[in-house]
């Protein structure tokens, strides 16, 4: 797992909890904590090398990362080196169920100056428990910001 070795971003904790319960239940709810990638060093300048892609990671604040981080979620966020900016978690209809987190990323492609995009992650999605990742994003196929279970990281906005 690479992106570890600095974060310069703000996490988020979300809960997320099946629809199918009452909005208040604890039984089936889960908190996760989103962090993303950061720099290479301090500077943040994002030099060629070593190579960092910025990849938001999600855990589950009860069962921790797991052996050699095996119970992490990593969502890569695009090719060019990279680092997620602070995420932030919003319940937009007060059900005390976040829905969606938005954060930024800085990228080097190479050209100055850096350019940056905005994202969004929906985190609702979960009808019955358990909860998990997987039903996070939009289902987008092989859409690029994709993994392995077709999350897709909405672009908002880009400076380029």
């Amino acid at each position: 797992m690479t992106g570890w070795e600095l974060t310069t971003s703000l996490p988020a904790v979300v809960r997320v909890s099946p629809t199918a319960d009452a909005k208040t239940d604890n039984t089936n709810a889960k908190w996760m904590v989103l962090f993303g990638s950061g720099p290479n060093g301090y500077s943040a300048d994002l030099p060629p090398a070593p190579v960092q892609t910025a990849t938001l990671y999600a855990v589950d604040l009860k069962v921790g990362p797991g052996a050699g981080n095996s119970q992490v979620t990593e969502m890569p966020v695009g090719s060019w080196q990279s680092f997620v900016g602070n995420i932030v978690a919003l319940d937009r209809d007060f059900d005390y169920r976040h829905d969606v987190a938005y954060f930024g990323r800085t990228i080097n492609d190479g050209a100055p100056p850096s350019r940056g995009k905005m994202y969004r992650l929906t985190t609702g999605g979960c009808t019955n428990a358990p909860c998990s990742t997987s039903t996070w994003g939009v289902n987008n196929g092989s859409q690029p910001g994709t993994d392995g279970n077709n999350r897709y990281l909405q672009r908002l906005y880009s400076v380029d």
